[in-house]
């Protein structure tokens, strides 16, 4: 019975011991590698959240801007309106400086396009009535052809506000809605 009990321990610590402890040996390589696996996963998730949160940041700042810069295209466009409503009336020279006023506020949320546009008409406007008064009853032709480019130049800034953010042109009809004369 001893030599089978021995032949059984025998067997038992030269079979079954290295197997366990090889066994042992992966289980403890597959832990050390699923830890160095979570590590990472972990890093990149920590990594994937704040790029998300500058996105998201980002985006943010973004959607403020724009409804910044939209905003202040209407408020241009109210301007114009109202100046091109005045450009031959006593009230010019008010609906002119209150243009100058919002430029001097305003400018840097304007598209380039409509800033530029803008402070021109509000030039324009404020020389129509010089202009008018100095050809008025000439029939000089020249005279007769820089009221009407100056005229354009005024009425030509609604247009490049709308096209600024992207909205339809003003047609005829349009104008006559808004109460804005269509001739110099």
């Amino acid at each position: 019975m001893e030599i089978i009990a021995i032949f059984i321990i025998g067997l038992f610590l030269g079979n079954f011991l290295p197997a366990y402890f090889s066994q042992k040996g992966k289980f403890a390589a597959v832990k050390e590698d699923i830890g160095t696996i979570t590590e990472k996963v972990e890093n990149i998730k920590t990594d994937n959240a704040i790029i998300l949160e500058a996105i998201k940041s980002k985006n943010t700042l973004r959607s403020l801007a724009v409804e910044k810069r939209l905003e202040v295209h209407q408020k241009a466009f109210t301007s114009w309106l109202n100046m091109s409503r005045a450009i031959h009336s006593a009230e010019i020279t008010k609906k002119v400086i209150e243009c100058q006023e919002f430029w001097g506020e305003n400018c840097i949320y304007l598209d380039p396009k409509a800033r530029d546009a803008f402070v021109e008409a509000y030039h324009s406007a404020s020389n129509h009535s010089a202009l008018l008064d100095a050809y008025r009853g000439t029939g000089n032709e020249n005279g007769i052809q820089e009221i009407k480019d100056n005229f354009q130049r005024v009425m030509g800034a609604g247009n490049l506000i709308l096209a600024a953010m992207e909205l339809p042109p003003l047609t005829e009809s349009n104008l006559e809605e808004l109460g804005v004369e269509e001739n110099a």
